[in-house]
This record gives C-alpha cells, structure tokens and sequence, in this order.
C-alpha cells in the first residue's frame, strides 16, 4: 500500500477556500509568498509519503488486535 500526498487539494483549500491569497496580498504576512507555500507543501509531502506512511506498514499487514 502506498500514499500520494495530495499537495494540489491542500494548495486549492489554502488558497480557494481559507483565503490564503487575499491576506497575503494585504500584506498580512510579509515574509510568506506563494513560492514559499509551494515549497513548505512539497516537503510536507515528501516527508508524509517517505517517512510517516512507511511507519504504518506494520498496522496494515496485522491490523488491531484487542
């Protein structure tokens, strides 16, 4: 079993859906601009797909036990 990080849904509800883009466009956060969002994503995807969704192999062959 394999996970695909879903970065563009994330993109759309941050920028779609909360707004993101008009407060950064009222200078809200100065220091945050679209690339930078891009990028914290992509690593945020990375690093759930390569470190955390290997950790749940071992819950996917056994499953629970009481």
């Amino acid at each position: 079993m394999s996970y695909d990080a879903q970065i563009g849904d994330i993109h759309h509800a941050l920028y779609n859906v909360s707004g993101l883009n008009d407060l950064v466009d009222q200078g809200l956060f100065p220091d945050l601009s679209a690339d930078l969002v891009g990028a914290i994503l992509e690593e945020a995807g990375r690093f759930a797909t390569d470190i955390i969704a290997p950790l749940n192999k071992i819950g996917d062959e056994q499953g629970a036990r009481l």
